[in-house]
């Protein structure tokens, strides 16, 4: 129960942040998804049975303020809490640097399955503002990752303290 009420601590709080905070700072084009990073950080710390139905809960937060298809972000949420949690336990991936790794590939996917969208749903130029669009944006989000996922950690151990073992 302690890691549900922490998860969606974590969520409304990077869902606020992204939607209101950010757009003083960074142009939205160029916004990082604050939202992966820490569906990523739920899904390798915490149980996969707290990870999934956040990854799909986010997911439809972030198509429903996105505008985006309903249940594109949560099916690539949920794919990627899968793959994360695969790739994490093949190769041992437990530094905060591999992680930024796998969101700076994961958010490369987010970019190109939007814009291949967008482009079916309507004629849109591909060309070197688009490639340069999903790179810096996939760029941002793996370089803020990791300091926010070395606050997520210390988050979760001093919540863990202030809420005791399970």
């Amino acid at each position: 129960m302690r890691e549900v009420v922490f998860c969606l601590i974590l969520i409304f709080s990077a869902l606020i942040v992204q939607t209101t905070v950010m757009m003083f700072f960074i142009p939205p084009e160029y916004r990082p998804d604050l939202m992966l990073i820490v569906i990523v950080w739920c899904g390798y710390r915490l149980s996969f049975i707290t990870g999934a139905p956040a990854a799909f809960g986010t997911g439809l937060l972030v198509d429903l303020f996105s505008g985006s298809p309903t249940g594109l972000f949560s099916t690539m949420y949920c794919l990627f809490i899968l793959l994360l949690g695969y790739l994490d336990s093949r190769f041992h991936l437990d530094s905060i640097p591999a992680k930024a790794v796998m969101i700076l590939g994961a958010t490369l996917v987010t970019g190109f399955m939007v814009f291949a969208l967008r482009r079916a749903s309507a004629p849109v130029e591909f060309g070197a503002h688009a490639l340069e669009w999903i790179t810096i944006r996939s760029i941002i989000t793996a370089g803020i990752a990791v300091p926010v996922l070395s606050f997520l950690d210390t988050a979760w151990s001093g919540y863990s303290r202030l809420v005791g073992a399970s």
